[in-house]
């Protein structure tokens, strides 16, 4: 066994980055369809279309690493810069909207 590649580590990652992926996906697509309350198929829509962007930007960002030099072993680096990104992403953005002021009714 290589100590340079720890195996044991590959399922807790894994498991990590599905559980990370599946609990933000239903507070997106909430706070989405709140956002577009007067179009909520349109909502739907972007929503569907985000995550298929998302999924062919990373095949892309992948093969783009590759041609670069990089090996197999070094793209999850790669996912888990992402990831960073989206949880930055997503605490700037829970920021912002504690901060709005809601509209008088």
């Amino acid at each position: 066994m290589d100590k340079a590649s720890p195996n044991w580590l590959v399922p807790i990652a894994a498991l990590l980055g599905a559980t990370f992926a599946v609990v933000s996906a239903a507070p997106t697509q909430t706070r989405l369809l709140r956002e577009v309350a007067d179009a909520p198929n349109f909502g739907s829509t972007l929503l569907s279309t985000a995550f298929q962007v998302g999924i062919a930007a990373a095949a892309a960002i992948g093969g783009a690493g590759l041609s670069a030099g990089w090996s197999y072993q070094q793209l999850p680096l790669m996912g888990a810069a992402a990831m960073a990104c989206g949880l930055a992403g997503t605490l700037i953005l829970t920021w912002l909207d504690r901060r709005r002021v809601p509209a008088s009714a």
